[in-house]
C-alpha cells in the first residue's frame, strides 16, 4: 500500500510508505518546506563518527568491522585555536591559528626585502606552532573529508601573510575576505597591523583557486592589535553598500621578555587594550586590483564600550533603530584589568 505525498520542496523526494517527503539537508517537515535553523552540527573525522566496538549490524561472516581511519593530516586541518575564519564564495575559509597535539609547520620568515624563506629545522622543537596554511571546507556537514588545502596566488610585493593567531577576519561579500592584525611568531608575539584581502576563485583561466592581496598606503589605519573583531553590517533599505567595522582588541607590550615562547604566551589578551571603532572601505580598481581605506568613527556624543579584547561581535538589523542602518553587537571579552566583561 502506498501513500500520496504532498509536493516535495527543496529537492526532497517522496516516501510512499509514509506519505511524507525525504528532505534534502537543511530542510524538514512533511513537504520539506521548513528550513532547519538554530541547530549545531559537529564535523568529525570518520573514526570518531563510528563506534570502536562492532556495531549490532548484520555483517558477512569472517568480516570483522573496523572503522575507517581518519584522513591523513595533510588532507585536513590539524587541531588548532585562534585561527581566522570567514565565508568566501559561500564556503568556510580557515587560516592560521595555534597548532595543537604536537602538530607543527616549518617556520616561515620574511626578510627586509620581503622575500620569504621556509625550512625544516633539524630540531623538531624549533618548528613553528603557528600555521600559515589556508584551508577551505567544501561541505562542512560531511566532516574532515570535505576539507581541501588551497595554494593561493601571492601578493606582488609581500607574497603571503605570515603565520599568525588571533587575527580578525570578515567576509566582504561573495568572494572576498578581509583579515587584519594578529600575532606572528616573527614579531615575537607583538601585534601586527597588516590588512590582507583573500579573493576566492581564479583571476584567470589556469590561475590558482585563490589570491592574496596586501593593502598598503592608507593615510590612517587601526594600530597593530590582536584579539579584536570585524563584522559586516547587514543590508537595509538605507545601506546599499554595508559597512565593515573593526572594534577593540589588545596589543602586547613591545618589550618581549627573553625566552618568549608561543606556548607560554598564547592565551588571554594582554598589554594595551583598545576601544576605538574603524570603518573599512574596499573598492575594486579594475581587474583583480583593490583599494582599501580606513575611517575612524567619532565617539563624540555617545558612550563607547570599555576597552576590551577577546570579545564576541555580530551585526543585526532588528528593532526600529537597527532596522534602518544596522547595529553592531559587542559582548564579553577581557577588560584592561583582565576582568571578564
Amino acid at each position: 500500500e502506498t501513500a500520496a505525498c504532498p509536493v516535495c520542496l527543496g529537492g526532497g523526494r517522496c516516501d510512499n510508505t509514509t506519505g511524507c517527503c525525504i528532505c534534502s539537508p537543511g530542510f524538514e517537515g512533511c513537504d520539506c518546506s521548513r528550513p532547519i535553523t538554530g541547530r549545531w552540527h559537529q564535523s568529525l573525522p570518520p573514526s570518531s563518527i563510528l563506534p570502536d566496538a562492532t556495531p549490532a549490524l548484520s555483517m558477512p561472516p569472517f568480516a570483522p568491522f573496523a572503522p575507517p581511519p581518519p584522513p591523513p593530516l595533510d588532507l585536513r586541518p590539524a587541531r588548532r585555536y585562534a585561527a581566522a575564519c570567514a565565508l568566501c564564495d559561500g564556503k568556510p575559509i580557515l587560516y592560521g591559528g595555534v597548532l595543537l597535539g604536537g602538530a607543527s609547520e616549518p617556520p616561515i620568515t620574511r626578510a627586509e626585502d620581503n622575500s620569504l624563506s621556509s625550512s625544516h629545522p633539524a630540531d623538531a622543537s624549533a618548528a613553528s606552532e603557528l600555521s600559515s596554511q589556508l584551508w577551505r571546507a567544501t561541505d562542512p556537514l560531511e566532516g574532515y573529508d570535505s576539507w581541501e588545502r588551497l595554494v593561493a596566488m601571492e601578493d606582488e610585493y609581500m607574497r603571503i601573510p605570515l603565520a599568525r593567531r588571533a587575527a580578525a577576519s570578515v567576509s566582504l561579500g561573495t568572494d572576498l575576505v578581509a583579515m587584519h592584525g594578529g600575532l606572528t611568531s616573527q614579531d615575537k608575539g607583538r601585534a601586527n597591523e597588516e590588512l590582507w584581502l583573500l579573493k576566492c576563485g581564479p583571476v584567470a583561466h589556469g590561475a590558482p583557486p585563490a589570491s592574496w592581496y596586501m593593502m598598503r598606503g592608507a593615510a590612517a589605519a587601526p594600530s597593530a592589535r590582536a584579539h579584536h573583531s570585524m563584522v559586516r553590517m547587514p543590508s537595509t533599505v538605507h545601506t546599499t553598500n554595508p559597512a565593515v567595522l573593526l572594534y577593540g582588541g589588545s596589543s602586547p607590550p613591545a618589550g618581549v621578555p627573553t625566552g618568549y615562547t608561543l606556548a607560554a604566551n598564547s592565551g588571554d589578551p594582554t598589554g594595551d587594550f583598545h576601544s576605538d571603532t574603524w570603518q573599512l572601505i574596499v573598492q575594486s580598481s579594475g581587474g583583480a586590483k583593490y583599494n582599501a581605506r580606513w575611517v575612524r568613527l567619532s565617539e563624540e556624543g555617545w558612550a563607547a564600550p570599555p576597552a576590551r579584547g577577546g570579545h564576541a561581535a555580530a551585526s543585526h538589523a532588528h528593532g526600529s533603530c537597527c532596522a534602518s542602518l544596522g547595529c553592531m553587537l559587542i559582548f564579553g571579552g577581557l577588560s584592561s584589568t583582565h576582568q571578564p566583561l
